[in-house]
């Protein structure tokens, strides 16, 4: 992100903060804190986990039963999208890899060609494979892998620290995602954003937000 870009959201967000309306609705388990804040017709959102610190915004709109969030940074998924997407499958069969199928979320069938990519501990890409047509990927063990992040068009990011799975063979769930927002200004145009999807309690007062058993709840209502 440019010195700009990164100057322009500051300033919108301390625009937001002295919203006279505002709710803020919070989670936190073992793997760190979030944070949306909703005013009027915009939201701010916060996180610092084991992921990383950082924050967006964007607009969202309500509906009888569900808050839609337009966000806009791909790369950076709020954390508790990968809570519960991966599963050990066995003990690990082969000493010298770990075995990990990319499957869909809903369906539970098999995603071929995805790309993975094998990073250190600094950021720097070691390696990268695919899955096959059957969705399987090898992994080949190496001391420096830090994490493996998946990250595929129309699916939400997967990532995981590798030393916590490192004996197990895994099945990785990638969960579809809606895209939306902005628009490209290519001649075949298409969204640029994403959209973020959450249950909400009631519509006129809002007091949580819940996806997969993760639940935001509200600190303040001055809406």
């Amino acid at each position: 992100m440019s010195p700009a870009n990164k100057k322009m959201i500051l300033i919108i967000c301390t625009l937001l903060q002295f919203s006279c309306s505002k709710s803020v609705f919070t989670f936190a388990d073992s793997d760190g804190t979030s944070k949306f804040i909703l005013y009027k017709n915009s939201y701010s959102y916060f996180e610092n986990s084991r992921f990383g610190k950082f924050s967006e915004w964007g607009t969202y709109e309500v509906t009888d039963s569900l808050i839609s969030f337009v966000y806009r940074n791909k790369e950076k998924i709020p954390y508790t999208y990968k809570s519960s997407n991966i599963e050990i499958r066995n003990k690990r069969a082969n000493e010298v890899y770990q075995i990990i199928y990319i499957t869909d979320q809903d369906s539970k069938s098999p995603i071929p060609f995805v790309p993975i990519t094998i990073k250190d501990q600094l950021g720097n890409i070691i390696t990268g494979t695919n899955s096959d047509f059957d969705g399987k990927a090898v992994v080949n063990d190496n001391k420096e892998i830090y994490k493996i992040e998946i990250v595929y068009d129309g699916y939400a990011k997967q990532e995981y620290f590798y030393n916590e799975f490192r004996n197990y063979d895994l099945t990785i769930q990638l969960e579809a995602i809606k895209q939306g927002g902005r628009m490209t200004t290519e001649c075949l145009s298409h969204p640029i954003d994403i959209i973020l999807e959450y249950k909400i309690d009631n519509p006129s007062k809002i007091t949580k937000l819940e996806r997969n058993g993760s639940v935001y709840t509200i600190q303040n209502n001055r809406r």
